[in-house]
C-alpha cells in the first residue's frame, strides 16, 4: 500500500468509521449534522438552523425537552455574590436577589433623651434614630424598643420614607399606646407590598395632650434605657 492510501484508510477510519467499531463517525442525517460512533448511536446532533441539537440522542430545544446534566454553570460574565436564576413567564432567565430577602436585620442603638409637644406623629429623631436599608422583599418587619413615658395619653407609629405608617398600624392609634406613666414595650411593625430599592424606617410619636408631653428616659438617671431598633426582610 502507497503511503497516500495509507492515510487516506487512516484518516477514513477516525474521521468516518469502519463497518464496525467506537471510533467518531461525522455523517449528515436528514439535514442535520451528527457527531456518532460507528454503531450509530447519537453521541451529539445539531439542526440544520442550529436551534436544536441533542445530547446522547435526547432532542434539545425541539418538540421534546430534555434535561441537562452538567457538573458547573456559568451564565453570563458576571452577576452579584448570593443572586439566584429568576425566569420570567416566557422562560427567560436572568440573574436576580433570592426571594425573601436578606434575613441579617439592620440595628440601631441610641443613648438620647427625647420629648415632644406634637398632638399629631412627628419623628423621634428624623436624623439619628432611622434605619434606611435597601430592600428586596416586598414585607418588611421593624422594631422598636426604649423606655417612653407620659403624664397623658400618648400613642406610638412607625413610618416608612415618611409616607407610609406600618401594615399593622391603627390610623388613630399607631402600633403602641400608652397613659399617665412609664412603659417599655417593644413596638413590631410589619410593611407589606414593599417595592425593591432603598428604604428609610423611623418611629414617630404624638401626645393628645401638648401641654403633657411624651418623653424618653434614654439616657436619664435611674430610668436610663437604651433605644433599639432593628429591620429585617420577611
Amino acid at each position: 500500500m502507497g503511503i497516500k492510501a495509507y492515510f487516506d484508510q487512516l484518516i477514513g477510519n477516525y474521521l468516518f468509521g469502519p463497518a464496525s467499531g467506537t471510533q467518531i463517525l461525522i455523517k449528515n442525517n436528514a439535514g442535520t449534522f451528527a457527531v456518532r460512533n460507528a454503531a450509530d448511536s447519537a453521541y451529539a446532533s445539531f439542526g440544520a438552523n442550529h436551534n436544536a441539537g441533542a445530547i446522547d440522542g435526547v432532542i434539545i430545544g425541539g418538540t421534546t425537552q430534555a434535561a441537562a446534566h452538567v457538573s458547573a454553570l456559568q451564565v453570563g460574565t458576571s452577576t452579584t455574590a448570593n443572586y439566584v436564576l429568576t425566569a420570567d413567564a416566557s422562560g427567560n432567565a436572568t440573574w436576580a436577589a433570592a426571594a425573601g430577602g436578606s434575613h441579617t436585620p439592620s440595628l440601631l442603638t441610641r443613648n438620647a433623651s427625647y420629648s415632644s409637644t406634637s398632638t399629631s406623629f412627628v419623628d423621634i429623631d428624623g436624623t439619628n434614630l432611622i434605619i434606611t436599608k435597601t430592600t428586596s422583599s416586598a414585607n418588611i418587619m421593624v422594631f422598636c424598643m426604649g423606655d417612653f413615658s407620659c403624664t397623658s395619653i400618648f400613642y406610638m407609629n412607625l413610618i416608612m420614607d415618611s409616607t407610609t405608617y406600618a401594615t399593622n398600624a391603627h390610623a388613630t392609634y399607631g402600633l403602641l399606646q400608652g397613659y399617665a406613666g412609664a412603659i417599655t414595650s417593644p413596638m413590631i411593625g410589619y410593611f407589606t407590598g414593599v417595592s425593591a430599592g432603598s428604604h428609610t424606617f423611623k418611629p414617630r410619636w404624638l401626645t393628645t395632650n401638648g401641654a403633657s408631653y411624651p418623653v424618653t428616659n434614654a439616657g436619664a438617671g435611674a430610668f436610663q434605657q437604651t433605644i433599639y431598633m432593628a429591620v429585617m426582610e420577611l
